[in-house]
């Protein structure tokens, strides 16, 4: 049941995509959800930690070493500083 529900929910998006109604265009942020392997998450994750920064950072960074264009701006850790889990912190 939850398939088709995602089956539906990605076809709507497409369609809508097509139409350009639903596609962000003026540089807002958009959720991704996708699987990878656990090997690869937790390479990511304890690289992040080593870091001090985010799983977004590490893979926007990554992104951007592909050839994707990535704002610098974009790379800047967003958590609040009082939130304890910033290197440094």
């Amino acid at each position: 049941m939850l398939h088709r529900r995602a089956a539906t929910a990605l076809s709507r998006s497409r369609r809508e995509g097509q139409r350009g109604t639903s596609v962000d265009e003026d540089g807002g942020e958009t959720m991704m959800s996708f699987k990878v392997p656990v090997q690869l998450r937790n390479a990511m994750r304890a690289k992040a930690i080593k870091e001090g920064v985010t799983l977004r950072v590490i893979l926007l960074r990554a992104l951007r070493g592909a050839g994707f264009e990535v704002d610098e701006a974009e790379l800047a850790d967003r958590r609040p500083a009082h939130s304890g889990r910033r290197k440094g912190s």
